[in-house]
């Protein structure tokens, strides 16, 4: 199974996602589940490096990618938090839309939108 999962921290600014696991929907290579999973966490991943490279961060981006697992976090400037909100939940958009339509091979634990920072 491959599980999503989206954390946004407002009061620290940051955001970050985690992707892992194998979904086993088909064969190494014609799995659509884990090709799915794979293009939002390469998507999510290079939204945060753009971020990066247009100054929109406080530090470095921080992206972790090995076989079977995504990591990706970031630390925004206030005045783009709104940006990179938006870009984590379209990316957690399609995550559900792809656990929903394979919910044997994936799964989403998403973020809270909270006002006090909480995100678990």
């Amino acid at each position: 199974m491959v599980r999503a999962k989206f954390r946004i921290d407002p009061k620290e600014r940051k955001l970050s996602m985690r992707i892992a696991g194998h979904a086993g929907a088909g064969p190494k290579g014609f799995d659509v589940v884990c090709a799915g999973a794979s293009m939002y966490a390469f998507g999510i991943s290079q939204c945060f490096k753009n971020m990066e490279e247009e100054g929109k961060l406080e530090n470095p981006a921080m992206i972790a990618i090995s076989n079977g697992r995504v990591s990706a976090s970031v630390t925004v400037k206030p005045e783009y938090f709104g940006e990179a909100v938006h870009t984590l939940y379209v990316a957690q958009v399609g995550f559900r839309l792809l656990s929903e339509a394979y919910p044997d091979y994936a799964k989403l634990i998403p973020y809270e939108t909270s006002l006090t920072g909480d995100s678990e």
